[in-house]
């Protein structure tokens, strides 16, 4: 997840990242980034990642936020996450809409 994350942080516009593994009941597994940057939709995220880095590290859905919340000890909170999923702060989020995206 660190090699994705340091991809990402690299790409012009963004400031930070956090990627989350989701696994659904059927041990499907997808990659969601979460994003804090500038003007660029999901759609153009993985788009750039997907120069960057081999295809199956490239993230399933980019969800660009605000900012990342952190707890105490100034690391993301991860049980934001998985409470809720995504960030209550998500804006331009591309949710995967075509079977090829999904």
């Amino acid at each position: 997840m660190s090699e994705i994350r340091q991809v990402l942080n690299k790409i012009e516009g963004i400031a930070d990242s956090y990627i989350y593994v989701h696994s659904d009941k059927l041990t499907h597994k997808s990659i969601i980034a979460f994003v804090v940057g500038d003007n660029l939709s999901g759609q153009e995220i993985r788009k750039m990642s997907g120069k960057l880095l081999p295809s199956y590290m490239v993230p399933n859905q980019c969800i660009c936020i605000d900012y990342l919340p952190l707890n105490k000890n100034d690391k993301v909170d991860k049980e934001k996450h998985l409470q809720k999923k995504i960030f209550p702060a998500a804006k331009n989020c591309h949710l995967p809409k075509t079977e090829t995206e999904k």
